[in-house]
């Protein structure tokens, strides 16, 4: 009998132990808390894609006697023109043109320090987030003295410099102007040297120069050099509709479309 009666105390004891296991009692302990699971947070939308516009008043939009060019100059200027087709064509900020035009800019004045530029390309562009870098630099060194062989030779340091920075190198041909320099070169000569150098140093050029030359009227102001603003909407339309495709691929390989 006595054994009997210890048995059933040992067995309740156990079953008492077992309770408060389960319960989370005993030992005073307190019971664990439930865990939750930090709620996961969106990726951060892409980068707009960025083009920065470097070149001269042709690319600035310096125009006279056309009620389009208030102040003397296109409006809206060669750049807000860009923009909004990019934004009709892509969406609203996927692409940003950012306006770098200087009138007066040459590419050796683009390349060092001079009356366009405080500041070497090759410092601008160690702070600057552009994604492509354009340029339309050709009429002013057409008309600065310099030889064909020497406006190659800027073109190829302007390549290597934008590429150095990580960028991708841009060349637009300029619009014909209707008064010759003094000199023994022809402006063919230097649109021929960047398409050239475009090809060999596999630099995309954006066609502009036959197609201007071949509007009928020319549409080129009084000083034979600066497009009417007729002249800068067809610049603009050759400029999309050679630019597009490269700006596709590269939304592509972000994956903004």
């Amino acid at each position: 009998m006595e054994k009997h009666t210890m048995a059933i105390v040992a067995g309740m004891a156990l079953a008492c132990s077992l309770c408060l296991s389960a319960c989370g009692g005993g030992g005073g302990g307190s019971p664990t808390a439930p865990t939750t699971q930090a709620t996961a947070q969106p990726p951060a939308p892409p980068k707009p894609l960025k083009i920065a516009l470097r070149g001269d008043s042709t690319d600035y939009g310096t125009c006279t006697s056309d009620p389009a060019c208030p102040n003397g100059r296109m409006s809206p200027t060669p750049a807000q023109l860009l923009q909004a087709d990019l934004d009709a064509r892509f969406g609203a900020g996927k692409v940003v043109v950012e306006d770098e035009s200087v009138p007066g800019t040459t590419l050796q004045s683009d390349i060092s320090p001079g009356p366009t530029s405080q500041n070497p390309l090759a410092t601008h562009l160690a702070s600057s987030d552009a994604d492509i870098v354009a340029t339309n630099s050709e009429i002013n060194d057409y008309f600065s003295g310099e030889s064909s062989g020497d406006y190659a030779v800027l073109l190829q340091q302007w390549v290597q410099t934008v590429r150095a920075a990580n960028k991708t190198p841009l060349l637009i041909e300029p619009n014909p102007v209707c008064r010759a320099a003094a000199s023994a070169y022809t402006q063919q000569d230097f649109v021929a040297q960047m398409r050239a150098q475009g090809a060999a140093l596999g630099v995309p050029v954006i066609p502009m120069f036959d197609a201007f030359s071949q509007l009928n009227p020319q549409p080129i102001g009084p000083d034979c050099i600066h497009p009417t603003s007729v002249g800068y909407v067809f610049k603009e339309s050759q400029l999309i509709a050679a630019l597009a495709p490269l700006i596709q691929q590269m939304l592509a390989q972000r994956g903004m479309l």
